[in-house]
């Protein structure tokens, strides 16, 4: 098991002068920590199975997380698309990966 990177402190930083409480409450309000980790943990399962992406143009795909968040008041929830598991999300981690390395890698 690789674990995720650690929640990061973006709500703590001031970016063009946008309050920094502002942002934090905002991030808890749409759980978008939350949202990127779950995204995170259904790519690995689809590596580790070896699993190809366009499994998330499948219906039953799309119906099973629309059950689950029906279900469970997740609210707004969206699976990841096609091209979220071809784009930003292998790249967050791979940077994950080489981040760990890193020490091995130094030594």
């Amino acid at each position: 098991m690789v674990p995720l990177p650690p929640v990061s402190d973006e709500g703590n930083q001031t970016i063009n002068g946008v309050n920094p409480e502002l942002k934090g409450s905002l991030q808890v309000s749409f759980n978008t920590q939350e949202r990127d980790t779950f995204d995170c943990e259904i790519l690995r399962m689809l590596y580790s199975l070896g699993l190809p992406f366009h499994l998330a143009r499948n219906l039953y795909y799309k119906s099973a997380f629309s059950y689950i968040v029906n279900t469970y008041n997740l609210s707004e929830y969206v699976s990841p698309t096609y091209n979220k598991f071809r784009g930003p999300l292998p790249s967050k981690e791979k940077s994950n990966v080489e981040n760990l390395l890193k020490p091995i890698s130094n030594s």
